[in-house]
């Protein structure tokens, strides 16, 4: 508080008497406050100076006929100006004083007795200046939160493109089958931040690929049934590359799971039903549902009639029922488009 009082404090007061007011100024200079100060007596003049000054505190007397300490609040909320507000006054209540101060006013001080108004004015002055710093951490804490999930989206896309071109037959598979699992994720209720989950694990769900040779990814014929299984690795090697990772060990375990199936015939463990992520099991939907619709070096594309009847053929046996029921409402009902 001593630096407070070498500093010219700013200062607002409400009051309809300029005698009053100068008895204020007077009582503060006296306590060794340097200060400059406006006398404002109605709400027009009161709403014009706090927009454009800044005020370090205002002091209000109350009972203003026209604009009363009430007003006056209403207005600094209204404003969202947090400004140190002490109502000084020889003529209010016990229950008065509370009131007031349940409505947002710092501290009351008796015109009567003003030796207290000096320590007050310069308390909710540091008080104010502490909260203004922890609003503005928040905000930095925030800022650097946004900056860093900023940070995190991009490499997940750039792990995305880098899959791509190791693997040019299936260039937009992955971006595909995130639009596709978020939707359904959205479809089925899942909040903004689970669908984020989905949408970044899928577009990384084949990140396991990366291992294997170009020659499988790309083969345009049948594969044996050697590179079958190592195709099968791949989602081994998705969740070992992302394990040591915090961020991305979460999305790792569920790539982990994204070729199980319900009735235990999927890789690479043969898990069942309940053993199953959610997100894993949606984005199986979403991995099968768009493979059918895309070209292949060994197929062409199956087409939706075909892709729609696989899903319903093996509902609640390969498939989640209600990723296959959101996921064909997208298509059938929504008019859901890649």
């Amino acid at each position: 508080m001593g630096n407070l009082q070498k500093e010219n404090l700013n200062f607002l007061i409400i009051e309809d008497s300029t005698d009053d007011a100068l008895l204020l100024i007077n009582n503060l200079k006296k306590s060794g406050i340097k200060l400059v100060y406006e006398i404002v007596d109605n709400e027009k003049d009161f709403k014009e100076k706090i927009t454009s000054n800044a005020y370090d505190v205002i002091i209000d007397d109350f009972n203003v006929p026209g604009f009363d300490g009430p007003d006056a609040l209403k207005v600094l909320k209204e404003y969202n100006k947090d400004i140190p507000f002490i109502v000084v006054s020889g003529s209010l209540s016990s229950d008065e004083v509370i009131e007031i101060l349940k409505s947002g006013a710092h501290d009351y001080i008796d015109k009567n007795n003003l030796t207290r108004l000096s320590h007050a004015v310069l308390r909710e002055i540091t008080e104010a200046k502490i909260r203004a710093e922890k609003k503005q951490y928040e905000l930095d804490l925030i800022n650097s939160a946004k900056t860093l999930e900023k940070a995190f989206e991009q490499t997940i896309e750039t792990i995305s493109i880098i899959l791509e071109k190791k693997d040019p037959y299936t260039s937009g598979h992955q971006k595909r089958v995130a639009i596709l699992a978020a939707e359904i994720a959205k479809l089925l209720g899942f909040s903004m931040e689970e669908q984020k989950k989905i949408y970044y694990t899928s577009l990384i769900h084949d990140i396991g690929k990366i291992v294997l040779p170009i020659s499988i990814l790309s083969k345009p014929n049948k594969l044996s049934h050697i590179e079958i299984d190592m195709i099968k690795t791949h989602p081994i090697e998705g969740y070992e590359i992302l394990k040591n990772n915090d961020f991305l060990k979460p999305f790792g375990e569920i790539i982990y799971q994204h070729h199980e199936r319900l009735n235990g015939s999927g890789y690479p463990v043969g898990l069942k039903n309940s053993e199953i992520l959610i997100e894993a099991k949606i984005i199986a939907v979403a991995d099968v549902f768009e493979a059918m619709l895309s070209h292949r070096p060994y197929r062409p594309a199956l087409g939706i009639k075909q892709a729609i009847a696989e899903l319903k053929k093996n509902r609640g046996i390969l498939y989640d029922c209600q990723a296959v029921d959101a996921c064909i409402k997208l298509f059938l009902e929504k008019g859901f488009n890649f």
